[in-house]
């Protein structure tokens, strides 16, 4: 029988090691420090003082990171939307998209309390826990923990783990999970499920492949971005492993994405929730295919899912017009914001520092990040 014990190396905090938690963070000053720059400072100085009184981590999200969450939103000028809510049913696996390290899971939990549901677990790979406190603040956030940087041993035993505790907790703790469809952000936004992530997800059951995967009651997720405040940090690392094959990012660059995607302007961000696909899932079963194929098959399912869920700004028009040279959909935006993008990609440009700056290459690539949500859009629907 499988314990919560089970899993304590990589699971969240429960509710009876809270105040143990919350007592280690705001008794560190680096904490404090970043609580006052996103949180407001009645609410952390109530934090502070009465965190002891707090019972569960339900009630420390709804009272004290839920308004941090309208704060943060503020502080970053974006609009968070959301569509199809009506198609969740929890617990779910919010398999989507990934565009920011902190604001694609959190803003998640704000969407899904704006709309009277359960906030869901996170899964977070362990190169971003750079410190101890970091740790601290995402596993009392119902994150849980996808093991990184490990040999190919090493890696095997970690994948059953973690198909075992995300079956776990869908079918017994019966919470909800949000996973990236992939390991790491796409760095260009071409949006494609990983296949060994699926291969994972099936390896906690003893049914075929896609029985496995329809156990875990997963929903595709479109995450839309109108402006990526990281889009010039990923220019930069596309052009680093351009020119270095064994460029590996180090955990400061992962710590400074998540100070800048939790602090900069994004416009909107919209949260497209899509059906579950259980349907699609029996169709593929029903054909009988070799696995390799049936794997593949679910893959373009979620994908095809997420494509068409996608919410298409005028960054996105501009864009692809720009990256292709036409004019295909110069009826969506006038030519003033067509300048005011142009420029924006430049001034995006001129922050990356590296000793020497492709800006050709760089430019091509922040454009391609804005184009391909509607180059995949527009081939999910068939157009």
């Amino acid at each position: 029988m499988t314990t919560r014990s089970d899993f304590d190396d990589i699971r969240p905090y429960n509710d009876s090691e809270l105040t143990k938690v919350l007592g280690r963070l705001v008794g560190n000053k680096e904490v404090l420090a970043g609580i006052a720059m996103i949180m407001p400072k009645q609410l952390a100085d109530k934090l502070v003082l009465r965190y002891k009184e707090l019972r569960s981590v339900d009630q420390f999200q709804e009272e004290y990171m839920f308004p941090m969450l309208e704060h943060l939103k503020n502080i970053k000028s974006t609009a968070i939307t959301f569509s199809g809510s009506e198609y969740v049913r929890q617990p779910a696996l919010f398999l989507s998209n990934h565009r920011d390290i902190i604001i694609d899971p959190a803003f998640l939990q704000y969407v899904l309390l704006r709309c009277g549901m359960k906030t869901s677990e996170i899964a977070i790979g362990s190169n971003l826990m750079a410190k101890p406190w970091i740790t601290d603040a995402m596993r009392v956030n119902k994150s849980f923990v996808v093991r990184r940087n490990l040999t190919r041993g090493e890696q095997i035993s970690a994948f059953g783990e973690l198909s075992r505790y995300i079956a776990h907790t869908i079918t017994q703790k019966r919470a909800s999970i949000w996973l990236a469809q992939r390991e790491g952000r796409a760095k260009d936004s071409d949006d494609r499920t990983q296949i060994s992530l699926l291969k994972m997800l099936s390896l906690s059951g003893e049914g075929s492949f896609v029985e496995n995967i329809k156990k875990l009651r997963m929903q595709p997720l479109a995450i839309s971005y109108e402006y990526d405040v990281c889009d010039y940090m990923k220019a930069k690392e596309l052009q680093q492993r351009r020119d270095d094959e064994n460029f590996v990012k180090s955990a400061a660059d992962d710590v400074l994405s998540m100070q800048i995607g939790a602090l900069g302007s994004a416009s909107e961000i919209h949260y497209a929730f899509t059906p579950p696909i259980d349907k699609e899932l029996d169709r593929i079963a029903a054909e009988r295919l070799p696995r390799n194929e049936e794997v593949r098959r679910v893959a373009e399912a979620i994908d095809t899912r997420i494509h068409r869920a996608y919410k298409i700004f005028k960054t996105n028009y501009i864009a692809f017009d720009l990256a292709e040279g036409s004019s295909r959909f110069e009826s969506n935006y006038t030519e003033e914001e067509k300048d005011n993008f142009s420029a924006y990609i430049e001034q995006q440009i001129a922050k990356i520092e590296l000793r020497q700056v492709d800006k050709a290459f760089c430019r091509e690539k922040m454009l391609e990040m804005y184009a391909n949500p509607l180059k995949n859009k527009i081939a999910a629907e068939g157009n």
